[in-house]
């Protein structure tokens, strides 16, 4: 994700970068890594609870996963 986590209602709105790696079991917090854009997903949106939420990721997930041929 990139933008600015309207589900979370923040006070500063700073834009974050999330970054999900797929069959990556590593911690590299702190660590430097390139990311590069493939495909726009969708738009942000709000979500009204958690679970709406983790929902969305799991289908944006399987989406992904397919474009790119990962299992």
């Amino acid at each position: 994700n990139l933008g600015v986590r309207p589900s979370f209602k923040e006070k500063n709105s700073k834009i974050h970068l999330e970054v999900h790696i797929f069959n990556f079991k590593r911690n590299i917090y702190g660590q430097e890594i390139l990311v590069e854009f493939i495909k726009k997903t969708r738009d942000e949106q709000i979500f009204t609870s958690k679970e709406d939420l983790v929902s969305q990721i799991q289908k944006d997930e399987s989406l992904i996963r397919h474009f790119l041929k990962v299992e």
